[in-house]
């Protein structure tokens, strides 16, 4: 029986996976992509705060909210140099509320992952009134007025790829590894790259 902490775990292990194979697609287009929110530039800050005996004020303070304010994603165009910050949210219901987002400050693009869809909208345009739910259609890949080097067609195809992978990790019992759901199954536009050999993750 999963106790609290070990599905706080499970479930950042999870979010961690969908944000490495997002970091992944947008590489496919030629982007260069780091990673860049907290788990990954405080990792040894962060693995204390999920300990058992970890002192409540390791969650409070002023580094600590400015930390966790970050994005996941530093994506760069090569071709124009333009910066663009991504956070991705992984979201069993495919519903993104705006509490969920109010600690966010910097103009940035929200990617909005489900077993069921990808969604994208810009921080702004959700702070305007837009919504990412199971209502709405507003697909990662026909958002090439924010990822212009995007080909609407291989978006798409990798899009399931990833909502397929985002199911696997929801009905496994254990988590599943990448040899097992992008083996065989992986179109050759993935190119999916080990951790080892990539940014390092968590």
């Amino acid at each position: 029986m999963f106790t609290k902490f070990t599905s706080i775990q499970t479930n950042t292990i999870r979010g961690n996976i969908i944000e490495l194979l997002t970091a992944q697609l947008l590489r496919n287009f030629g982007y260069h992509v780091t990673q860049f929110g907290f788990e990954h530039l405080a990792q040894d800050y962060l693995n204390r705060c999920y300990l058992p005996t970890a002192d409540a004020s390791l969650w409070e303070g002023d580094t600590y909210q400015f930390l966790r304010r970050l994005p996941d994603l530093l994506v760069q165009d090569p071709g124009t140099s333009e910066l663009i910050l991504v956070e991705v949210k992984f979201r069993k219901d495919g519903i993104l509320r705006l509490k969920d987002l109010r600690e966010y400050q910097a103009p940035m693009v929200i990617i909005l992952v489900s077993p069921r869809k990808i969604q994208c909208a810009t921080l702004a345009e959700y702070k305007s009134g837009v919504r990412l739910d199971e209502s709405t259609n507003r697909l990662l890949h026909s958002r090439t007025d924010l990822f212009r080097l995007f080909k609407p067609r291989k978006v798409k195809q990798l899009e399931w790829e990833l909502i397929e992978y985002a199911r696997a990790l929801l009905e496994a019992t254990t988590l599943p590894t990448s040899k097992n759901i992008l083996g065989p199954q992986t179109s050759p536009e993935w190119s999916f790259q080990h951790p080892k050999n990539d940014d390092k993750t968590t």
